[in-house]
């Protein structure tokens, strides 16, 4: 295990194989040559190596011959949400753009440890920026810094219900190729100035966007969360029932915010409380105990399969800090989380 790896959550390589050109190598392949395992295509949940990611998404490029890569990507995923995490955040009802900036940049702290963002409404008297932060120590890649952009933009324009909404500018650190299509692609993803060679990958909004109402509930999302929720079976194998099996696979969309509950869920899988309530009762089972079982099986993962600070892994499951989830952790494996990565961690 590597003592500095940064991670990012694999809900990252989602679409990003529907963008393989005939006759060119597969993802699979890709994956495989940069040491990522497949299996992380068809397990969103899981922490994989960032530096890696970085590594495939400009192989990719290279060996399919797309030199905007990134942008391509960004364009190529659902119309109506780009990313979970996303929809996740704009389900929560927040009242309007500043709110919902401000949970995001949180969120994406916990789903990655490779960077950080910052919204700044101090950056102009008339502009707010919202920053990506990568540590000194780790390479941000072309494509990863077009795809992150290009991802974050669409999103903005998801959750305000304002698919014409643009940015002022878009500043990338890296420099420019000179290939063709730029124009057009960028064109569709932010029709706006774009400028390389900047200090910080960032994206450039009027400030008067900070204050626009967030458009968008969990039932919005409730069709594009159900298709994701359908890659968890893994996850559920102990239980065979479906009202049980759809609440164990909804539950971890919900990590890494503060709307981890009961009713949130119900709403994602479009079923009235009292009704999710009642079918898991007469399977024998209710949230509390199945929320509990997620977020072990989860922490085991995480501590065999990253580095991840006990803390953190304690802040992405929702307990509060890492005493109690020391403590929960402890309760049902005998073992504190330390003691359970020294002896069962997987040296990758």
């Amino acid at each position: 295990m590597r003592k500095y790896e940064s991670y990012i959550r694999s809900s990252s390589l989602i679409g990003l194989d529907k963008l393989q050109p005939i006759g060119k190598p597969s993802i699979i392949e890709l994956m495989q040559t940069v040491g990522l395992a497949p299996e992380s295509l068809k397990k969103p949940d899981m922490f994989i190596s960032y530096q890696r990611f970085c590594e495939l998404l400009e192989l990719a490029a290279i060996e399919w011959e797309k030199p905007w890569l990134g942008f391509e990507f960004a364009l190529s995923l659902d119309d109506s949400i780009p990313t979970l995490p996303g929809a996740v955040l704009a389900a929560r009802l927040y009242p309007d753009f500043r709110s919902f900036g401000k949970a995001a940049m949180e969120y994406w702290s916990l789903h990655s440890t490779a960077s950080y963002g910052i919204l700044n409404e101090d950056y102009a008297p008339d502009k707010v920026c919202l920053r990506s932060i990568m540590p000194p120590y780790i390479y941000r890649s072309r494509q990863e810094s077009q795809s992150a952009l290009g991802q974050g933009m669409r999103l903005c324009r998801s959750v305000l219900g304002r698919p014409d909404a643009n940015p002022l500018e878009i500043h990338l650190a890296h420099t420019k190729q000179n290939v063709d299509g730029f124009h057009e692609i960028t064109k569709k993803l932010f029709d706006c100035p774009i400028y390389f060679d900047m200090e910080f990958d960032q994206i450039i909004f009027p400030k008067e966007m900070m204050d626009w109402k967030i458009s968008g509930s969990i039932a919005v999302f409730s069709g594009f969360l159900r298709k994701f929720v359908q890659k968890r079976f893994d996850d559920s194998n102990r239980f065979e029932s479906s009202a049980t099996r759809m609440v164990l696979s909804a539950i971890p969309s919900f990590f890494g915010t503060n709307g981890c509950n009961f009713i949130n869920v119900a709403a994602m899988l479009n079923v009235q409380t009292k009704t999710l309530q009642r079918l898991l009762a007469t399977e024998g089972n209710n949230f509390k105990d199945l929320l509990l079982f997620v977020r072990v099986e989860k922490a085991k993962k995480l501590l065999c399969t990253t580095n991840l600070p006990i803390e953190h892994i304690a802040k992405f499951l929702n307990y509060v800090g890492a005493a109690p989830f020391s403590y929960a952790f402890r309760r049902e494996t005998n073992y504190s989380p330390m003691e359970y990565r020294k002896r069962f961690a997987i040296d990758y």
